[in-house]
């Protein structure tokens, strides 16, 4: 991920504003409207300012630049958005850059209840922190 201290670039000042309003949006969607609403809704195809075509190494860290800013909007929100709402908004930012990643949902059993756990990979890499214990059950 981009290391502690890193300081946000004049350019993503301009993506937070997006990325809190999606935040907010997601959550709200994902408990009143349902996941699968909430899915398709942020998977709805979107003009890219971006496209792929560059160096896969800058791709992958364009990728973890993108991550670390909703992880850092994320963070200030009251109520902090959960992993799944967090996970639909970095795939739709990602996708505005013409990046496609992947939602991967995976499960572990904890104490008798099974316990669930979203992020996104972009070239077989976790974008977000991922949790080792669960078993990934679906790829969207």
């Amino acid at each position: 991920m981009t290391p502690r201290g890193a300081r946000i670039r004049v350019a993503e000042w301009c993506r937070l504003p997006r990325i809190g309003a999606e935040l907010w949006l997601a959550e709200f969607g994902l408990g009143t409207v349902g996941v699968r609403r909430m899915t398709n809704w942020m998977s709805a195809p979107l003009h890219s300012v971006g496209g792929p075509g560059e160096d896969p190494s800058i791709e992958v860290a364009r990728a973890r630049r993108i991550a670390w800013l909703v992880q850092g909007v994320a963070r200030r929100l009251p109520g902090k958005p959960r992993c799944l709402a967090q996970s639909l908004v970095l795939r739709r930012a990602l996708a505005r850059e013409g990046l496609a990643g992947r939602l991967i949902i995976g499960v572990q059993r904890r104490s008798g209840n099974l316990d669930a756990h979203a992020w996104v990979e972009y070239r077989g890499e976790a974008l977000q922190p991922e949790s080792p214990s669960h078993r990934p059950i679906a790829a969207l």
